[in-house]
């Protein structure tokens, strides 16, 4: 058991620190506009989801089909077969690509007002169709990086180069006045650089496209694979989306804005799920056989996630209205509600983000497609009707029970006993610690929010762990992670 665990403690650093960086960087990059106003910002939001969606369709499902297929391939040094998925996967990622983001350029003005009611979203999803064909370049190329295990690589193409190109191009844009206008050319901007400083990677670092050896891809079997993903891949992106698309259908734009502070603020509770999941993965598939095995490295890894969120949520839910305040403005405070209602159902979706991969590597993808249907559909209908009456909390209500209710499908399916006294234990000590944390800030008079937040999280970061050691809820997987971590550290 020490072996995996250690694979997954030592590449959790550069994961980790990477996707820090990355929500960092992109939550950064959404204050920027947030400042500019609500009905700005929910009208990049709006942009955006239309991009996220139509990406998605590109893609084909063929992310995971990368990475599942080349993960097997590399294991035999069969190099014919990686080159020829690689470069089956770029063509037709890219042609479907091309021709939707002609379609977006050319009905972007009816896309607007019939949608949005606003002409002023026009120009941004003109903008934006230019992003559609790098943008699948560079999730293909990617998803090569991780199925060699190079996950720096990413880190380095569209972590960090991506999200810094997007910051400061964004701020001179809005220095020249080009105000939203200016942040949507960014965003296209950075995804162009970004694909082809990953491509230049990925050619000279990871896989050579351009050598002579014969490509070699069965298409078929990979399409077969790939394309029930896609409608899971699309379905999640639909959960993920569809109530910024309906909110903006349904009410106002600066009502769009509102929420979009709270949904990114409630998704940085799955940043430790993301780290874990792009390491669970390939140590996992060494032991898809191992039922035992298998299952000791589900629970340990949903235990550190367990572990870890609960603080993050505690926070989150004791301090939602100066979160929101502090970081985007006092016009954003009225989401705290449904910020405390989003981050709920995302921390429940992190518990058991990796049941979607162990199904996958058990070839069991027509269960996640099932599944995923149920989510977006009652994801679509919940917005329907929430939205007109509850305005964002609606939308918020909506996507936390649809992602609950998805979560669970998944966690069923997979079939593997996890829950027990040590789990149950470690959610009934956070709880306690929260409740705790949240007693003792009542007793404190501290008028600014800032130091308020932070005197809240001293108190918490101070109480879970001791409470932790106190009631022996750690075992001894836990203790060699956590002599992994400090060595890396050191």
């Amino acid at each position: 058991m020490k072996h995996p665990l250690r694979n997954i403690a030592k590449g959790a650093g550069i994961v980790l620190f990477g996707i820090i960086i990355s929500k960092f960087l992109g939550y950064l990059y959404r204050i920027i506009i947030a400042r500019l106003g609500p009905e700005a910002y929910g009208e990049l939001s709006l942009g955006l989801a239309v991009f996220g969606i139509l990406s998605i369709v590109s893609i084909l499902g063929l992310d995971m089909g990368i990475l599942r297929y080349i993960s097997i391939y590399k294991s035999k040094n069969q190099n014919e077969q990686i080159k020829g998925t690689i470069t089956f996967a770029m063509k037709t990622t890219v042609t479907i690509a091309i021709i939707l983001g002609t379609l977006l350029f050319i009905f972007a003005n009816q896309i607007s007002t019939f949608f949005f009611h606003t002409e002023n979203i026009t120009i941004l999803i003109k903008i934006i169709a230019f992003a559609l064909p790098f943008e699948a370049i560079r999730v293909i190329t990617v998803n090569t990086f991780k199925a060699f295990s190079k996950i720096q690589y990413d880190v380095y193409t569209r972590i960090l180069t991506e999200n810094t190109l997007k910051i400061i191009l964004t701020l001179i844009f809005i220095q020249l006045g080009l105000s939203v206008t200016g942040a949507i050319l960014a965003f296209t901007l950075s995804i162009i650089i970004s694909t082809i400083f990953s491509l230049t990677v990925l050619q000279t670092k990871v896989f050579k496209l351009t050598n002579k050896i014969k490509s070699i891809c069965k298409r078929k079997e990979v399409l077969l694979y790939s394309i029930p993903l896609l409608f899971n891949s699309l379905t999640i992106m639909i959960i993920t989306w569809i109530d910024t698309l309906m909110l903006g259908f349904f009410r106002t734009t600066a009502e769009v804005g509102i929420y979009n502070a709270a949904i990114p603020t409630a998704k940085l509770i799955l940043i430790l799920p993301t780290a874990m999941i792009g390491l669970f993965i390939p140590t996992i598939s060494e032991y898809l056989d191992n039922k035992t095995q298998l299952r000791r490295l589900f629970y340990i890894t949903t235990k550190w996630i367990l572990i870890i969120n609960l603080l993050f949520l505690s926070l989150a839910i004791i301090f939602s209205q100066e979160l929101l305040t502090i970081l985007f403005g006092s016009q954003y405070t009225a989401g705290y509600i449904a910020l405390t209602i989003l981050i709920t159902g995302y921390f429940i979706n992190g518990l058991v983000y990796t049941s979607r991969d162990i199904l996958m590597l058990l070839k069991k993808s027509k269960i996640i497609l099932i599944a995923t249907l149920i989510g977006g559909t009652l994801n679509i209908i919940l917005n329907y009707i929430l939205i007109p009456i509850y305005g964002f909390n609606g939308a918020a209500m909506a996507t936390a029970i649809s992602l609950i209710i998805l979560s669970l499908i998944l966690f069923i399916k997979t079939k593997i006993k996890l829950i027990n006294f040590k789990l149950i234990k470690v959610f009934i000590v956070g709880a306690l610690s929260a409740l705790l944390t949240y007693y003792i800030i009542t007793l404190i008079t501290i008028q600014n929010q800032i130091l308020l937040v932070l005197t809240g999280t001293i108190i918490m970061l101070t109480i879970y762990p001791i409470a932790l050691y106190i009631t022996n809820s750690f075992e001894k997987q836990d203790i060699t992670i956590m002599k992994t971590i400090r060595s890396k550290l050191k």
